[in-house]
């Protein structure tokens, strides 16, 4: 059984009316950066969250953190780029819920380049990224089994957001 109402740690968590949160993504999907991790068939839990805090991009060395609407531009790796960032902001312990916030994205093949060396035969002709991961202060999510749904604010949100839905449409 997950939570009840409660405030742990300064989380505030609120118990949501849906029956699916598949309902709830035509609002998501006009942020930045929406994402839908829906359980489906007979998988227990759903996420559903979108207009992150911070936005980690790479392309090879080239990353990209985007905050407070400002992109902040360097080269690294991005596994240490992506441990610096988690290692910012403690995430709370959220008894009964899967996910307590944080980190959510896409990992691309490529990436293995940053941890062995491969012979590189592909062209990159669609220039997609590396890693885009965005960090979730805010998030809704779904236990399928108990038929139950939370909407999560962690500490210091609603705080500035990645970057505006009119960066998000001309930079993504």
């Amino acid at each position: 059984m997950g939570p009840p109402s409660a405030q742990a740690a300064g989380t505030l968590v609120t118990p949501l009316q849906v029956s699916e949160l598949l309902d709830r993504w035509p609002a998501a999907a006009e942020c930045p950066f929406p994402v839908l991790l829906d359980s489906g068939g007979n998988g227990r839990w759903s996420l559903l969250a979108s207009d992150p805090i911070t936005v980690l991009v790479s392309h090879g060395r080239d990353l990209s953190l985007w905050r407070e609407g400002r992109e902040q531009r360097s080269q690294g790796d991005p596994f240490e780029a992506l441990t610096e960032l988690l290692a910012e902001r403690p995430l709370p312990e959220l008894p009964g819920l899967p996910f307590p916030g944080g980190a959510i994205g896409a990992f691309g093949y490529d990436l293995g380049q940053h941890l062995e060396r491969l012979p590189r035969r592909a062209q990159d002709d669609l220039n997609f990224p590396d890693l885009v991961v965005g960090i979730y202060d805010r998030f809704e999510i779904q236990d399928r089994r108990e038929g139950r749904s939370w909407s999560v604010i962690l500490p210091g949100s609603p705080g500035p957001r990645a970057l505006s839905p009119a960066q998000y449409a001309q930079h993504f």
